[in-house]
């Protein structure tokens, strides 16, 4: 009644109504109209045994989701990427190598949730990789013989298949690609197996599980491969030759409804053992992927193949202490540098010295070890015997062995002594020249010893006497010819009496004798007799008859 008499706001009342009723449609429309959810799995298995595996997740999430159409479709590395790229995906589970690298490149959010798997009755939390060869490659025993060999992969994206066991050689000094010959087979990891067991490539790598699947399927014989640096992990159920990393990411695209991800990701967290698909246990909360980019900037590999703009205070912050060590042992470095260095010179100089005094000396130095062996010889050595340095450090029995038969007795005498009163008298002795002349030396030694008393051997010096030893013998020769030329002559001394008129001579028995006589007896001397002129012309006056 009031709005029959009120038309203006029957005319309200009619607007409202119509606003209700319009607002009903376009949720009906909207909900027709609502796209449908595409979900992109990577085929790490061959593409029918990975849709087979996912295909129950996809109908767990469409009954989650009754409002929306559910997709899930299998790629392989390559159709993934041109998936993603053409921005024709919402969701994306793949390994956790490739979503760090696509979520760099594509802007992917955060992950939703972690994949958990069945390995019988054990859940599986993480994965890893398997590097493999034929039992009877007898050339390939264990990591290392894997340098330089042909390498069968996946692709260089594959955590599982690649990544992981670079990273592992990489710690064991074989940097792949550069230390091996990549053999690229793409996926699904069967066909790197196929290579190695075809003959086509020497090694394989595969994720964890793929080796015990295939021989589930009778596409493989174990007994008929060997594990490479095989690792005992406790509670792991399947064959790896790496640390393990996390499973795969369950990860929402830039383009992705939020609510719709959340929806997604309660939905699987919820999944409860009968929605489980083969082989899938389910999903937890999302893991931690930092390992996996560890792995990657040390492999340099996308999206960390160039290295990071950084400045000093970057370094400073990350390397604060470790910078601030290395100085102080730069420091401590130089400090001690500086003193070897100087204590270097002092030697140098002190060598100098004692090369001076002992290279240039006119005399044959030498030092002996105690085991017989030449520790120094002076240049001179071949001045006097004519043999070099070089020569007797190459045969130390060479100092006996020039020496004259005769005198080889009182060397070693000497060399006994040497060890008694460590310092016997010189001595001379003869040596045999290289020429093959003998010459005449002067050898005196004592005994070194080091400043604690150990013994250090003998310092010995020869300097040649032949000179000497010459001038000696010749007057020991002059000597005796002049005492034998001495035991010749017969002399007189004394006070001998004569007459003076006569010259007769008293002798020791107090008889006269003829000074002629007297002589004879006691000297060799003999008279012949003749007239001299003064006596001549005394008693014998001008006779022409008389001739002295």
């Amino acid at each position: 009644m009031l709005i029959r008499q009120h038309p203006t706001l029957r005319k309200l009342v009619l607007f409202l109504l119509f606003l209700v009723s319009f607002s009903f449609v376009p949720v009906s429309i909207s909900s027709a109209a609502e796209p449908t959810i595409r979900i992109g799995v990577l085929a790490h298995r061959p593409k029918p045994e990975t849709a087979a595996r996912f295909q129950p997740l996809a109908r767990y999430l469409q009954e989650a989701l009754p409002n929306r159409e559910v997709r899930l479709d299998v790629y392989s590395y390559t159709e993934l990427e041109a998936e993603l790229a053409a921005h024709r995906l919402d969701f994306v589970l793949t390994n956790p190598g490739h979503y760090v690298q696509l979520r760099h490149a594509n802007g992917m959010s955060g992950v939703l949730a972690t994949m958990i798997e069945d390995e019988g009755e054990t859940e599986i939390h993480s994965f890893g990789g398997v590097i493999f060869a034929m039992a009877d490659r007898a050339d390939i025993r264990n990591i290392t013989d894997v340098k330089g060999k042909r390498i069968a992969v996946v692709g260089t994206g594959s955590l599982g298949g690649y990544q992981a066991q670079a990273y592992e050689l990489a710690k064991n000094g074989i940097r792949l690609p550069e230390d091996g010959k990549l053999m690229v087979t793409g996926m699904p990891h069967d066909s790197a197996v196929a290579a190695v067991v075809d003959g086509r490539a020497d090694v394989g790598m595969v994720r964890t599980g793929v080796l015990e699947e295939m021989a589930a399927e009778k596409k493989v014989d174990l007994s008929r491969l060997k594990i490479l640096d095989r690792k005992t992990l406790p509670g792991y159920p399947v064959i790896t030759s790496t640390p393990l990393y996390p499973q795969w990411p369950f990860v929402a695209l830039p383009q992705a409804d939020q609510d719709t991800a959340r929806q997604v990701a309660a939905a699987l967290l919820a999944m409860k053992h009968e929605n489980r698909p083969n082989g899938l246990h389910g999903f937890a909360v999302p893991a931690d992927y930092a390992p996996v980019e560890e792995l990657l900037r040390e492999l340099r590999m996308p999206p960390f193949e160039n290295s990071p703009y950084f400045t000093f205070r970057d370094v400073w912050a990350r390397y604060g202490k470790e910078m601030a060590a290395l100085s102080i042992g730069g420091l401590m470095i130089a400090f001690l540098g500086v003193r070897l260095i100087v204590a270097n010179r002092k030697l140098q100089e002190s060598e100098l010295r004692y090369r001076t005094v002992a290279d240039f000396t006119s005399h044959w130095e030498f030092w002996q070890a105690p085991d017989g062996a030449l520790r120094y010889i002076s240049p001179a050595c071949e001045d006097v015997s004519g043999y070099s340095a070089e020569e007797f450090y190459r045969d130390p029995e060479l100092l006996t062995r020039i020496l004259h038969p005769d005198d080889v007795a009182a060397y070693e005498d000497q060399v006994q002594h040497v060890s008694g009163d460590g310092s016997p008298k010189p001595i001379d002795l003869r040596i045999v020249r290289k020429d093959g002349t003998e010459r005449w030396i002067s050898h005196s030694c004592r005994r070194v010893s080091s400043g604690d008393g150990r013994s250090l051997g003998r310092r010995a010096c020869n300097h040649d006497v032949s000179d000497r030893k010459l001038a000696q013998m010749r007057l020991s020769d002059k000597v005796t010819e002049l005492e034998e030329s001495m035991a010749k002559v017969k002399h007189l001394e004394g006070i001998i009496p004569i007459c003076m008129h006569c010259k007769n001579i008293r002798n020791d028995k107090e008889s006269w004798q003829q000074l002629e006589t007297y002589i004879s007896l006691h000297t060799d001397a003999m008279f012949s007799h003749g007239i001299c002129p003064s006596c001549k012309d005394k008693f014998y006056g001008n006779s022409a008859s008389l001739t002295c």
